[in-house]
């Protein structure tokens, strides 16, 4: 679930290009683009919070969060995968860290992943700070993505849907295509 400006909640399934979401606890920014990714199985990290006001959230092990370990003295963005039971997770709404009391693995069959993408690079989910990046660091993705979201912002406000369904197609294609090979190429070192 994510919030919208005007304080409903919404599925991410039923974002729309122009919505305007949380993107941190004070901020809100529109929606530049939903990428849906169709896949025969994915596996979801559900993770469970001391909060007692917010459904779990579920993401891929490849998606980062803003989390803090609990021997940092700052949070900042970690992959899904690397987070552990004890470690503290942001929420948006208290603007305090919450401790991970349960994680679970989940696995999907037919299936699709939905990546929103915002100008900040990030969004609230289930009022828990997330990137809207996965594979790489937020960081470094939020650098690399910086031509597709001043792209994106670009259509948006010159009104350029049949270019905007274009480019999101071919960018699915594009990740699609470029996580087949990272899959290929790992099992042939392996």
């Amino acid at each position: 679930m994510v919030t919208l400006e005007n304080g409903a909640h919404l599925t991410i399934r039923n974002l729309h290009v122009g919505d305007r979401v949380r993107i941190n606890s004070y901020k809100t920014s529109e929606i530049l683009a939903v990428f849906r990714h169709y896949r025969s199985s994915i596996l979801f990290i559900e993770l469970h919070s001391t909060s007692n006001v917010s459904k779990p959230l579920r993401l891929t092990p490849a998606h980062s969060i803003l989390m803090r370990k609990p021997h940092d003295r700052v949070e900042q963005y970690r992959f899904a995968r690397d987070i552990s039971v004890g470690d503290f997770v942001f929420f948006a709404s208290t603007r305090q860290m919450m401790k991970v009391i349960e994680l679970r693995e989940i696995l999907y069959f037919e299936e699709y992943a939905y990546a929103p993408l915002t100008f900040e690079g990030t969004i609230v989910t289930n009022n828990m700070m997330a990137s809207c990046y996965a594979t790489y660091s937020h960081s470094i993705m939020h650098m690399i993505m910086t031509p597709i979201r001043w792209w994106y912002w670009f259509l948006i406000q010159f009104e350029q849907h049949y270019l905007h369904k274009l480019s999101t197609a071919f960018c699915v294609y594009f990740v699609d295509w470029y996580l087949q090979l990272l899959f290929v190429a790992s099992n042939f070192v392996a």
